[in-house]
């Protein structure tokens, strides 16, 4: 679970919106 947050703080710099979606799908 910290490839999942890394990627998510690269994404959320990107698109605030995917964040969202990475989240959930790295969740699950």
């Amino acid at each position: 679970m910290h490839y999942y947050f890394f990627y998510l703080k690269i994404n959320y710099t990107f698109k605030g919106q995917h964040i969202q979606q990475a989240i959930i799908d790295t969740e699950e």
